[in-house]
Parts: C-alpha cells; sequence; structure tokens
C-alpha cells in the first residue's frame, strides 16, 4: 500500500510539472521580482530585509515586486495590494514562472519548473548548524524527499551561508554535489543586518508591546515537535514563578515573559496565563531580539541571531534525551552558544549562577568555530549579486 502511495505522488508529481510547463510560453520579465517568507504566512525574515533594501536603493520598484502572502497572513500593509499573492494558485504560479528574481527562505515547490534565465535567492531560515535537517534527518530522508530534493537543487542558483559550518551542512542535508552548479554567497543573513545596528527603537516597539522600559524581558520561543508526522506547539513547561524569581534575584528587575511560538501557529492562542505577552502574531522575530534581555529556547536556531547581541541565552530542553536520538544534531549542543537545562532546578541554578564573562567568551568561541560570516553587510552584498545579474540580462 504504501509503495503505491509513493507511486502515485511521483506520478501526479511529474504530471503537474509537466503541465506547468505551459507557462514558458510567458516571457520572464526582466527585473521583476517574487518574494516568499514561510510560504506565504509572514512579511518577514530575510526576504522582507531584503525587499526593504532592494526598495529603498532604487534596485527595486516596488510595481515590480510580488510577495507569497496567506489570505490572514501578517505585516503586508507595505506591499501593493495588487501584488499580494495567494500560494500557489494558477495566478501566483506564472508569477513566479515569469519573475526574473525569486527570493525565498524555504523553498519553491519543486514541481515548479523554473527556466535558465531565472535566479533563485534561497536565504534560509536558520543559521548556525544545529538540530539535522532535510534529508539528514531520518524522519524527512523518504525516497520521495529525495526525488524532490534533486529537482530543488537543480534550479536554485544562489543560497546564503550565516556561516562556513552553515554551507558545509546545506550540502550534506539537500545532498547538493559540485555540479549541480550551486553557489553559496558568504555574506551572513540579512535579517540579521539589524543585529548590527543602532537605528532601531527599542522603546516604542517596548511600548506598543505593553512592556515597561525598566522591565527585564525574558523571550521564550521554542520551536515546534514532530509527533506522527503531524507538528505540534509547544507550551510553556516551565514554572514561570520559580524562574521568573530567579531572574529577579540574578539581575535585580522586574521580570516581563514574552512567548512566541513556531511560525507553523501564527494565528492561534498561544498562551492561557495572563501574565505573559503572547508576541507569536508579531511578524519580525528579529525585532523580538532586540527588545529582549534573554532568550530561553530548545532546539531553535534564532540561538544563532541572538549570539550576536550578547545576552543571555538557555536551552531548555526537557526532552532533550528524545528529541537528540529522532533528530540528531550537527554541532554539539554544549557547543550552541546558549546554557543546557533539562528541569526547573537546572535551570534556576544556571539563572543564579549565569556568569557574563564565561558566556561572552563561550559565544566568541562558537562564532570562530563556525566560521561566521555575519557583520551586518547582508543586503549590501546581495543587492550587489543581483545588481550584477541585472547587468548580465541586459
Amino acid at each position: 500500500m504504501k509503495c503505491l502511495k509513493t507511486v502515485y505522488w511521483l506520478v501526479c508529481f511529474f504530471i503537474k510539472r509537466m503541465l506547468l510547463h505551459f507557462y514558458w510560453l510567458f516571457p520572464v520579465k526582466k527585473n521583476q521580482f517574487y518574494f516568499d517568507s514561510f510560504y506565504g504566512r509572514s512579511f518577514s525574515c530575510s526576504p522582507k530585509y531584503l525587499y526593504d533594501f532592494l526598495i529603498k536603493t532604487g534596485i527595486a520598484q516596488k510595481k515590480n515586486c510580488y510577495w507569497s502572502a496567506s489570505v490572514n497572513a501578517n505585516g503586508f500593509d507595505c506591499v501593493e495590494k495588487e501584488n499580494c499573492c495567494i500560494p500557489y494558485n494558477r495566478k501566483t504560479i506564472k508569477t513566479i514562472m515569469t519573475s526574473q528574481f525569486i527570493i525565498v527562505n524555504t523553498d519553491i515547490p519543486p514541481a515548479i519548473p523554473l527556466r535558465k534565465n531565472q535566479i533563485l535567492i534561497n536565504t534560509w531560515h536558520g543559521g548556525g548548524a544545529y538540530k539535522k535537517g532535510g534529508l539528514d534527518n531520518p524522519v524527512e530522508n523518504t525516497f520521495l524527499n529525495r526525488i524532490f530534493s534533486r529537482f530543488r537543487v537543480k534550479q536554485t542558483s544562489f543560497i546564503l551561508a550565516s556561516c562556513e559550518r552553515f554551507a558545509q551542512v546545506m550540502k550534506t542535508s539537500w545532498r547538493i554535489k559540485d555540479s549541480d552548479g550551486v553557489s553559496f554567497i558568504p555574506c551572513g543573513m540579512p535579517r540579521n543586518d539589524i543585529l548590527f545596528s543602532i537605528d532601531f527603537d527599542v522603546k516604542k516597539l517596548r511600548s506598543t508591546l505593553g512592556v515597561a522600559e525598566s522591565d527585564f524581558v525574558v523571550l521564550y520561543a521554542p520551536t515546534f515537535r514532530t509527533v506522527d508526522k503531524i507538528q505540534q506547539n509547544v507550551p510553556i513547561h516551565f514554572d514561570l514563578e520559580k524562574i521568573g524569581k530567579a531572574f529577579e534575584h540574578r539581575f535585580g528587575k522586574t521580570i516581563r515573559f514574552l512567548f512566541r511560538s513556531h511560525y507553523y501557529f501564527t494565528g492561534q492562542k498561544n498562551v492561557q496565563n495572563d501574565s505573559v505577552i503572547d508576541v507569536t502574531n508579531y511578524s519580525d522575530m528579529q525585532e523580538l531580539l532586540l527588545i529582549s534581555d534573554v532568550l530561553v529556547t530548545d532546539y531553535s536556531s534564532s540561538i544563532w541571531d541572538f549570539s550576536f547581541l550578547n545576552r543571555p541565552c538557555f536551552l531548555y530542553c526537557p526532552d532533550y534525551d528524545s528529541y537528540y536520538s529522532e533528530r540528531g544534531f550537527y554541532t554539539p549542543i554544549k557547543d550552541w552558544p546558549g546554557i543546557l537545562v533539562k528541569n526547573d532546578d537546572e535551570f534556576a541554578k544556571s539563572i543564579e549562577s549565569f556568569d557574563e564573562v564565561a558566556f561572552a567568551e563561550k559565544i566568541k568561541k562558537h562564532h570562530g568555530a563556525c566560521h561566521s560570516y555575519e557583520n551586518g553587510t547582508a543586503c549590501c552584498q546581495v543587492a550587489e549579486l543581483i545588481k550584477s545579474n541585472m547587468e548580465i540580462e541586459k
């Protein structure tokens, strides 16, 4: 039965891909852009920051920029309404297949056949090299996914690398060969440029979210779990009162907890506790990191981004043993830019004994081991890449 299902989906894939070649009858439009962040769920991540930079510098025009935007997606107020595309209807597929530049942080469905004169830039949505993903994840390493991965790789032009280690593991997780023609751009993540800037108005966002300027902000942002192939949300497991008191005692300030669930769960009510501000529907994670004094997560690659702020980070992982055995890691968790704790007692003790100097050294060592490319100039570097390819198309 399983074999028949595989054959069925494979046949559907090739038929769809063949039929979509119909859109090759329409010419690729020079200097037209298509952006997608998390499959149209939000105006966010590196595609957002690249879009803003390209518009600001005049490299791209708003009228020529299209965005994948689900019906209830967040943050698209600055995008022309007629340029918002519902994924993946026929009009959107035509837009994708006639855009010269396609900028995504996940991928384009491999059934959509791109042409050689189209340029797909994958910014990816996580930096560093932490939990295993793609075909390196045993759950994802299926026959169908291996087929789809080959098509995905073949039509990718560039992948932006946050560090040398990321490029290494991306090659294995996507099974990228030297002959595939995919170029890794050692520029860092465009979304992280803001972390190196002093222009962001922290006070304004805190006020918008109802956080006092004097509050000590603890952001809890766990990743999702997969149970029986279904993505599940992660509630707040730790004792808020106990952990809050530990933070207050160590840092001497009033604590305010923020909770941000994985992007899969945008639009849901994610917390039941009135003392916690649910910021899941706030589309820009980088801005939330900037207003936070501490990040608490588990296996999320947000630790990479947050590490450039040199602020405390804790990895609250009560399910560490089972998660590690099922998923596996590229980098031992002891070397991640965070402090591993497996229960409330360990968490409270780690907060009380937190050493700023030792932690700063750990972050520096991690960046060196990964050979970080982050320096706050990713948008500028990618813009130059785009400009050079515009000139080629003249």
